[in-house]
């Protein structure tokens, strides 16, 4: 940066003022940890309203002062912009030079000792776990209603009358569902295109 004509205004130049930002999916899950200063974190659907946010708790008269400072004009930034872009080194030529230092560099020589053959075993492949309804949460016991209430569907245990959430699980990246049709029970899994009876109510 110290190379970089900056823009002056009555003699002085214009530094640039940059804004960091952390962008992260908009579906990705952001751990905020109480020791650490993470309010530069954000989903990226949210940088608009996070440098409106910036722009609204500045000092209303302070950021009027700042920001006609610094207005320049079109030609001005562009100029600025093509100093910028011809500074820019891509990180693939650093790194290329310092892999052929380690290269030029040979190895230390090592007695070779041979090995018995490894035999490998065959990773066995992942498979789905088996579609069945939860055991009651309070008593374990497995037997009982499948009802709907206001978060969905629950078994109501026979033996002890506690509801207990039904949430079933797949493969990562997988989510199966509860169908219902008629008096049965089936668990829907649109990525494995599988459709399992777990339960039948009684009538």
């Amino acid at each position: 940066m110290a190379s970089l004509a900056l823009p002056t205004r009555l003699g002085f130049a214009i530094p640039p003022a940059f804004q960091h930002f952390v962008l992260v999916s908009p579906s990705a899950r952001i751990d905020r940890p109480r020791h650490f200063d993470t309010r530069r974190v954000i989903k990226a659907d949210q940088l608009r309203k996070a440098i409106w946010r910036d722009v609204d708790n500045e000092n209303p008269l302070l950021g009027i002062l700042r920001t006609a400072a610094k207005f320049v004009s079109s030609d001005t930034l562009e100029a600025v912009a093509r100093q910028l872009a011809a500074m820019h080194q891509p990180a693939g030529d650093g790194a290329s030079a310092r892999d052929a230092r380690v290269a030029a560099t040979p190895p230390p020589v090592a007695q070779a000792v041979e090995a018995p053959p490894v035999v490998e075993a065959a990773a066995a492949p992942v498979s789905p776990p088996q579609p069945a309804l939860p055991a009651c949460k309070s008593c374990g016991g497995r037997e009982g209603q499948v009802c709907y209430g206001k978060f969905g569907y629950y078994l109501k245990c026979s033996a002890c009358q506690t509801n207990t959430a039904i949430r079933f699980t797949c493969l990562p990246g997988h989510h199966p569902r509860l169908r219902k049709s008629g008096l049965e029970f089936f668990r829907d899994c649109p990525e494995c295109g599988t459709s399992d009876l777990v339960h039948r109510n009684k009538a």
